[in-house]
């Protein structure tokens, strides 16, 4: 069923909304991507102003992104933002063959989103957002082929139809989720930990990685056969004393619960290259340790996946 703010879209109520009114291109992403097949979605004026304004912005990004960026070596951010493509990239291509399009116009606004915060950050760099871009504009094509298209040429690449241009990621992926997964659940701490001081902005926001026996303990207890705590003790008790029975606890406590997370290098690199997107937020400055190089009190609260956060 086809809603109009709430209210049944039909012709006897007068509430019947023209595709002509915002254009094919922006008809195609708001039903595509309001909800998913087998609901109903609500033709909102807000949804479909927002179809129509993704639709503008990516004009823009076509005809004037690359007016202001720069080339050289690559920072943190930019290549959070590479691999930010390259996982847009895979998603997409499974969404798609997967013919979950409500799927593939999300994971398109989330990239989309991303290419506007680092715009809006720093100067881009020129590969990286041109990428990011020409990606975004492919990707798009089989739901928006006309505007494709058209952004395709501002790009100056010719046209959509010559060859095979559907994008390829250049890394692999095999810890893209819990990459995402961490970077939201920390932002999404930070928020909570700064709400409940009051919404004082802060001038600094640390955030810590748990130490290296925390991860090795927790595999040792995904990997477990009998009694989780007992079986951690035995492996990793007599290296950290009290530190390793209060860890054990907790993860035969929570056993259930428990899901492999990523490593300890890589959490603190993820974090790393994210820390632009906190720091963008919150106009603090951001800080990523590694647990042997904080204070013990704060080190001791961090987790596998569940870095330690202290707001100043």
């Amino acid at each position: 069923m086809v809603l109009n703010d709430g209210t049944k879209m039909s012709k006897s109520e007068g509430n019947v909304i023209s595709p002509a009114e915002y254009g094919v291109a922006t008809t195609r992403l708001f039903i595509l991507g309001a909800v998913t097949p087998e609901s109903d979605f609500d033709w909102s004026n807000h949804r479909r102003t927002a179809s129509y304004t993704l639709q503008k912005e990516l004009q823009r990004l076509a005809t004037e992104g690359l007016d202001d960026v720069q080339s050289g070596e690559r920072r943190q951010v930019d290549e959070y933002v590479a691999e930010r493509i390259d996982s847009a990239i895979r998603t997409t291509t499974d969404h798609y063959e997967s013919l979950d399009f409500y799927d593939v116009v999300r994971e398109l606004r989330s990239l989309y989103s991303t290419l506007s915060e680092y715009e809006e950050y720093t100067t881009p760099h020129e590969n990286v957002f041109r990428r990011g871009i020409e990606a975004l504009v492919r990707m798009l094509a089989p739901i928006t082929p006309y505007l494709s298209e058209e952004l395709w040429s501002r790009l100056g690449d010719g046209l959509l139809a010559e060859g095979d241009r559907w994008p390829e990621p250049r890394r692999e992926g095999e810890t893209d989720e819990r990459d995402q997964r961490l970077v939201e659940s920390t932002r999404e701490d930070i928020r909570d930990i700064h709400d409940s001081v009051g919404g004082i902005d802060p001038d600094r926001i640390r955030i810590v990685v748990a130490p290296a026996w925390k991860y090795t303990a927790l595999e040792t207890a995904l990997d477990a056969e009998r009694n989780i705590y007992d079986t951690v003790m035995d492996e990793h008790g007599d290296r950290q004393g009290d530190a390793v029975a209060d860890y054990a606890r907790r993860l035969a406590e929570n056993r259930y619960d428990l899901g492999e997370e990523l490593p300890q290098a890589r959490e603190q690199q993820v974090l790393e290259r994210a820390s632009w997107l906190i720091e963008k937020e919150f106009d603090a400055e951001v800080i990523v340790e590694a647990a042997s190089d904080a204070e013990p009190a704060l080190a001791e609260r961090a987790r596998p996946g569940k870095p330690a956060i202290s707001i100043e």
